[in-house]
């Protein structure tokens, strides 16, 4: 589902230039993709352009799918809209949600984070209204629903000539869409495996980005586990040995991709030998738990 971007609309072949049928081509006989994008459309039903009052949506839902993708609210960030975000936005979208989750398929369902908006008029679809409103809201949906994401804005960041219009992009620019989308559904998962209860600590669960973050203490250091929606095949982590949250990024992409990110605190120890104890017992409770035994490094 969608707006113009998922439609294809400005293509010169949008039936078989947009993603979803770019994706089709990629998945090959044994899926059908489903083009339910609309032009326009917001995520805000209280809004005259709301995707949720139209046939396309009614379709989507008849069609009883296996896995949804959800890619709205650029269009929500235009001027006439944009008053209604804090009130609106959220609840509509939790709506739209729920309504799938209501279906007898029981869908996987995957939050696209909007493209990147090269816009200069500020009362269309700016980007600074995309990251700053859109993007934080839905990824604040996403943690309290525990639902995936894909962060299609990073992937499509300072790639302007992939834009025709400043807004909609290219058939190339689809392209990435559609890799992206192909790489999420076709990775090879674990299903069944959450490291918090592994871990045997006490701890509070806080938003990272949207996913689960598990806070507690090693030895009295601050330490960090943040767990991705679904699990790469491995079980793979990333390293965050200083700065945790500053250009997080990595971070992002590396937990759409599957991929756990874990932390702690040893900055003032300037790598001495207590620092290398703590950090070999963090290693150890950390694989105990079932991470695999080889990390990558976020320095």
């Amino acid at each position: 589902m969608g707006n113009s971007i998922t439609e294809g609309v400005g293509l010169k072949y949008r039936h078989a230039e947009s993603y979803p049928a770019q994706l089709q081509r990629l998945l090959g006989y044994d899926y059908e993709v489903i083009n339910a994008g609309m032009n326009g459309k917001s995520a805000m039903k209280t809004k005259d352009n709301s995707y949720m009052a139209t046939a396309r949506y009614q379709e989507a839902l008849k069609s009883n799918p296996a896995i949804v993708t959800i890619k709205l609210g650029t269009n929500d960030s235009r001027l006439v809209y944009r008053a209604s975000i804090a009130d609106s936005f959220s609840t509509d979208y939790k709506t739209l949600i729920q309504s799938f989750r209501d279906l007898p398929s029981h869908p996987r369902i995957i939050l696209l984070m909007p493209v990147a908006s090269y816009l200069t008029d500020t009362t269309r679809q700016p980007d600074a209204v995309i990251t700053k409103q859109i993007i934080p809201r839905i990824r604040q949906i996403a943690f309290e629903e525990k639902l995936e994401m894909i962060d299609l804005h990073s992937i499509t960041l300072n790639r302007d000539s992939l834009f025709f219009d400043q807004l909609h992009p290219s058939a190339q620019g689809q392209t990435i869409i559609a890799n992206r989308l192909y790489e999420a559904i076709t990775s090879k998962t674990i299903r069944d495996f959450d490291i918090f209860p592994k871990l045997n600590v006490p701890y509070k669960v806080t938003s990272f980005y949207g996913y689960d973050c598990a806070e507690f203490t090693v030895e009295n250091r601050n330490a960090k586990v943040v767990k991705p929606r679904i699990v790469t095949e491995g079980r793979p982590w990333v390293w965050r040995a200083r700065f945790w949250g500053h250009e997080p990024q990595t971070d992002i992409a590396l937990l759409d991709r599957g991929y756990h990110i874990v932390y702690l605190d040893v900055a003032e120890l300037y790598g001495n030998d207590e620092a290398v104890r703590l950090w070999n017992a963090y290693y150890a409770l950390l694989t105990t738990a079932g991470l695999s035994p080889k990390p990558c490094w976020n320095v």
